[in-house]
């Protein structure tokens, strides 16, 4: 299990290799073929890709452990094409997650 910030600081290491991270969604952007998420753990992100049939559906504040390939998106982002999800924890309360990410909302 590598932390976000490991595989963020080091991507080309890691691209076309399989990873495994946890973090808490903090943003969800459904497109047609994919489905985005931002993963956030101890202030570093990582952009997350899901298939949109995955059984499981990516919902802000949820706290997960995933596996998956690096690989470069097109918009150039690192991102983990998700291929294993396992729900630690699912996020009841309404929070601004980009508030929390930068610090500014105070503790959770």
């Amino acid at each position: 299990m590598l932390t976000i910030k490991e595989v963020s600081a080091n991507f080309p290491s890691f691209l076309g290799q399989r990873v495994s991270v946890r973090g808490r969604i903090s943003s969800v952007r459904r497109m047609k073929k994919s489905v985005f998420t931002d993963l956030i753990w101890g202030g570093s992100k990582i952009q997350c890709r899901f298939e949109p049939t995955s059984p499981y559906t990516p919902m802000c504040g949820d706290l997960l452990e995933i596996s998956g390939t690096c690989i470069q998106a097109s918009s150039g982002e690192t991102t983990i094409d998700v291929s294993e999800v396992s729900v630690i924890a699912k996020w009841k309360a309404e929070t601004d997650y980009r508030k929390v990410s930068e610090g500014t909302s105070g503790p959770l």
